[in-house]
């Protein structure tokens, strides 16, 4: 099964996201001081990465600047000259609640963070690099199209124009800054357009990139929403103490060793590991693979293949998998990994499934990229090749536009877990919500609800992070939360559970989505998401489930999967 490091596809509505390669990094101090923790409770060294692991005390909460007037978090007002409390601008005086809905900050979406009341006063000006009194810089990274990925974004409908793009962020720009409470700050999130195409991934020019950006732009945080399984990009912005997001799915030694600067809003690679192996290993494991094509493979015991891309970021998490299913299941699961080389992925996919068959796998677990069961189907198809296609729940594999490029005789027997949320209309998104309330006609580009995933977890952290905003205060408040909630409450499948910091089962500290629906596809239904032939069916009434939830015994799958 042959992936690459495809550009980001898919409309994820919503919600709002190893092994290093090089030492925990030094790099010269981009501001005078380190006002969060380091590993003995006490500042940091210059230059030094924290190498804190999850669930130990997070970064220290900052302190104001010396005369700073912190108001609004209390809900007292802040004080003039006088002493009494002063209006603002628009009428809203400290600690005014009234722009609240239902205790959370605004009403629109379901992701809105709690309630908070108005600040008014000194925010302390320019606490980190890329923070000033009135601002604070994001940047949206870009990656250079590659023609032959973007030929398959076209055919579907999801290929991101730069033009797009850039109206989204203003669009975003404009609703966050009206909606979240930003201590007296506006997010400028700004694109950015790099010089490296990641089909394959070139880790040189990943760095060069990094440091050009870095040194022109000097951001607070970058954003890279894409499934960059090489860790280049991300270990250089960590370097260079600047915090980031993107690289789906990454082992989270790689988060811990970088820590406070790598965070995604997709699950973590070991989280996905554990979640999918519980699954696996409670509803699959050990019994005949009844819902393979081929009727040999029906009446063998499950023997499964993990397919994942052949980066240690990847590869790790693998393992985790491979481990777990191993431990309740002996000698039932083998890696196949692939290169991300788009030149030879027919090859790849062709000697890749003849190794499954001669090796007896009635089962594929796809922990890939979206692409990768392009290839990987058609050669099945092409061998007369029928396994049950299960899919780990990761990498969009779970969106319907996306595996509707599958193969369709080998996709209908497809089931398993899935990160996103139940598929609805498209103007019903959030992303499309953002795009109306910010004033704009129409809706936005199909794939809006990507970057708006990774735009609205940011927005979330500043709201909680309080006025003096660093590295340590921003991790402080993300694991602190509190994280929504309320819709698993409520049974709002149309959206995951987000939550960053520790969790019981010791993973995914620095991602995201953290719970999984189960589905299984109907290549005769329609999806809501584009109108088109072939969507994922929710089981178990929508109920997405954490890890030690997933219920015992075979999946309810209707006849022909």
């Amino acid at each position: 099964m042959i992936g690459t490091r495809y550009a980001p596809f898919a409309a994820v509505s919503g919600a709002m996201l190893l092994l290093v390669i090089v030492a925990p990094s030094k790099a010269t101090p981009t501001a005078s001081a380190f006002p969060y923790m380091g590993p003995s409770g006490g500042p940091a060294a210059s230059g030094a990465a924290s190498t804190l692991q999850p669930g130990q005390t997070p970064g220290a909460t900052g302190t104001a600047a010396p005369g700073a007037t912190v108001q609004g978090s209390t809900g007292t007002g802040a004080t003039g000259p006088g002493g009494g409390a002063r209006a603002v601008a628009g009428g809203l005086a400290p600690g005014d609640t009234s722009h609240c809905v239902n205790g959370r900050q605004f009403g629109e979406l379901a992701t809105a963070p709690p309630c908070t009341p108005h600040f008014v006063g000194n925010n302390g000006g320019a606490t980190w690099t890329g923070v000033t009194g009135d601002s604070i810089k994001v940047i949206y990274y870009r990656e250079k199209d590659n023609p032959a990925v973007a030929a398959i974004e076209q055919g579907a409908g999801l290929y991101s124009n730069p033009t797009d793009q850039q109206n989204f962020i203003v669009a975003a720009n404009k609703f966050i800054n009206g909606r979240y409470e930003l201590y007296g700050r506006k997010l400028s999130i700004e694109f950015y357009q790099g010089n490296c195409s990641p089909a394959p991934p070139d880790p040189a020019c990943y760095r060069q990139d990094v440091d050009t950006l870095v040194s022109a732009k000097h951001p607070f945080a970058v954003i890279y929403d894409n499934n960059t399984n090489s860790p280049d990009f991300f270990d250089e912005l960590s370097k260079l103490q600047t915090i980031n997001w993107g690289g789906w799915h990454f082992a989270d030694s790689f988060d811990a060793q970088h820590r406070p600067w790598h965070w995604d809003v997709y699950t973590s690679g070991d989280y996905q590991a554990v979640e999918t192996g519980e699954y696996w290993c409670n509803r699959l494991a050990g019994k005949p693979a009844r819902f393979a094509g081929d009727a040999a493979l029906k009446t063998m015991t499950r023997k499964v293949a993990i397919v994942v891309p052949n980066y240690p970021t990847t590869m790790e998490s693998a393992a985790h998998l491979q481990s777990i299913i191993n431990n309740c299941a002996p000698n039932s699961a083998e890696i196949v990994a692939y290169s991300s080389d788009t030149s030879t992925a027919t090859a790849q996919a062709t000697n890749d499934v003849a190794k499954e068959r001669q090796d007896g796998v009635t089962s594929l677990l796809w922990f890939s990229d979206p692409i990768a069961p392009v290839y990987g189907t058609n050669a099945e198809s092409s061998q007369g090749y029928h396994p049950e296609e299960v899919l780990v729940g990761s990498g969009l594999l779970d969106y319907d536009v996306l595996a509707q490029l599958y193969s369709p005789d080998e996709w209908k027997h497809a089931f398993g877990p899935s990160d996103i949320q139940d598929q609805q209309l498209f103007s019903r998104t959030d992303a499309a919500i953002v795009w109306h309330a910010a004033g704009q006609s129409g809706d936005p580009y199909s794939s809006a609800n990507l970057p708006w995933s990774y735009f609205a977890s940011v927005a979330y952290m500043l709201n909680q992070t309080g006025p003096t905003l660093n590295p340590g205060t921003f991790e402080r408040a993300a694991f602190a939360g509190p994280w929504p909630d309320f819709w698993m409450l409520n049974h709002d499948a149309s959206h995951p559970w987000l939550k960053w910091g520790p969790n019981p089962s010791a993973v995914g500290a620095y991602a995201g989505i953290s719970d999984e629906r189960e589905v299984y596809w109907d290549p005769g239904a329609t999806s809501p998401a584009n109108g088109k032939q072939g969507a994922y069916k929710t089981l178990n009434g929508s109920a997405r489930f954490r890890i030690g939830q997933w219920p015992h015994g075979e999946p309810d799958l209707p006849p022909g999967v």
